[in-house]
């Protein structure tokens, strides 16, 4: 008996919808006022998470003095749950991610349950948050860590398609030349429109 044809439909439309919406977030972002930069990071983050049935997104920054600390700067989470901590020692509550995020690795995990034993603290934590798959981004400007991007999901399990993935990770580098507004609120800079070469 032949296995049903595989039909690669549904991540070909999702991943086009992301791509129109990347597009539309770049041209909401450009020359936008300091002032509002807050509420248009929000706004993309509902869109995003919409876009791609995704469930939670934050926006987390380290500390300057003491990078083990976190903080979130903006929170997407409309289906609630337990309140995260005003500063989170990221050495404690999520070590393993921390170490992933700091070395400049992207963390896409569909499932918990398949994080690898080193991270059973991450999986702890994230188990008390609901989170059932992450898909965290460092970000950086100039080279420079200074926070993540994280995405999860608390419904249920999620893969997280090549595609979707490679085109998120192309807006986690921040370019230097991004005004302080952008690095105080990175995602104007993750949905912002890549230089031309």
């Amino acid at each position: 008996m032949t296995p049903p044809p595989i039909n690669p439909r549904p991540e070909l439309e999702e991943r086009l919808r992301f791509e129109t919406l990347i597009a539309d977030l770049s041209s909401t972002f450009v020359n936008l006022p300091a002032s509002e930069v807050d509420r248009e990071i929000e706004d993309a983050q509902r869109r995003v998470c919409e876009c791609l049935s995704i469930d939670l997104c934050a926006l987390w920054q380290w500390t300057r003095d003491t990078p083990r600390y976190i903080t979130i700067t903006h929170l997407y989470r409309p289906l609630g749950g337990p309140p995260p901590p005003e500063r989170i020692d990221g050495q404690e509550m999520a070590p393993w991610s921390l170490r992933q995020i700091a070395a400049g690795r992207i963390v896409a995990v569909a499932s918990v349950e398949s994080l690898p034993p080193e991270a059973a603290r991450d999986r702890e934590v994230w188990r008390h948050y609901g989170v059932k798959s992450a898909l965290n981004f460092p970000l950086s400007v100039g080279g420079q860590l200074f926070g993540a991007l994280t995405f999860n999901t608390v419904r249920e399990e999620r893969a997280w398609p090549t595609e979707i993935v490679r085109l998120a990770s192309c807006r986690s580098k921040c370019r230097p030349n991004c005004c302080a507004s952008c690095r105080k609120a990175s995602w104007s800079d993750w949905a912002a429109p890549e230089p031309s070469t």
